[in-house]
């Protein structure tokens, strides 16, 4: 994974869609003077981590998937776990390592 990491001024040139309808969503990224790369993007939005739970506490319900999640085969390429909330208007970002494996009753990643 050398070269394929895109610096901040780096213009990526096209990003194509390759799967939107399931999940992970995944994307071909061409950078200009770079070797295309695949990045998986696993993403679901941020809710409340529900009653008795603190008021500050949110989460993703990682429903719709299987555990373990599949990881990106491409060697130059990323799998990325996310959240977003769409009243903050935030991501929030997880350890795809630590979140991988997962029990059937509680697919969830917590904030707190």
């Amino acid at each position: 994974m050398s070269s394929s990491l895109l610096s901040p001024m780096q213009v990526v040139r096209r990003i194509y869609l390759l799967a939107f309808a399931r999940s992970p969503r995944q994307f071909r990224v061409i950078p200009p003077d770079g070797d295309p790369f695949t990045v998986w993007i696993y993403i679901w939005t941020v809710t409340h981590g529900g009653y008795p739970r603190s008021t500050e506490e949110f989460r993703i319900q990682m429903t719709g998937v299987r555990s373990p999640l599949a990881l990106n085969p491409d060697s130059n390429g990323f799998t990325i776990l996310l959240g977003w909330d769409p009243n903050l208007r935030v991501f929030a970002g997880f350890d795809i390592s630590r979140h991988r494996v997962f029990t059937t009753g509680s697919p969830s990643c917590r904030l707190l």
